[in-house]
């Protein structure tokens, strides 16, 4: 599981470094919006597909590495604004992933959980919290 736990952490720090390197000086981001995520990945050259879920939230899908990703935006505090993003990552696993390993990397990772899904898979998600700014 370390490979893919490092790739996602890889791509949220180039996603946070991209959006920081964008915007020169040092802009302090408290929300993100569709653009700012667009312009993010645009720069990164990353293709993906925005949709929306349920509440009409939008959620951004792409491939990156050979992992299949899903950041979704939640807490939204004004029109098209929301102060959360969480990146999800999960994967069919070809062996079966020992519990150990999950537990292990969960006491390790802050803002960040793994868990074996229903259908017995590895799932790593990470929380941004843009709420005191980053």
């Amino acid at each position: 599981m370390k490979p893919r736990s490092i790739a996602l952490a890889g791509i949220l720090i180039g996603l946070l470094w991209a959006s920081s390197a964008a915007a020169a000086p040092a802009v302090l981001h408290f929300a993100a919006d569709e653009p700012l995520l667009a312009q993010v990945l645009g720069e990164m050259e990353i293709d993906y597909v925005l949709s929306f879920d349920d509440a009409d939230d939008p959620l951004w899908t792409f491939t990156h590495l050979g992992l299949l990703l899903t950041v979704i935006a939640y807490d939204e505090t004004g029109s098209g604004q929301y102060e959360s993003l969480l990146f999800y990552a999960g994967w069919a696993a070809e062996s079966d992933i020992p519990l150990a390993a999950v537990n292990d990397w969960n006491a390790d990772s802050r803002f960040g959980r793994a868990y074996i899904d229903e259908a017995g898979d590895p799932v790593i998600e990470l929380d941004l919290l843009l709420s005191g700014g980053a």
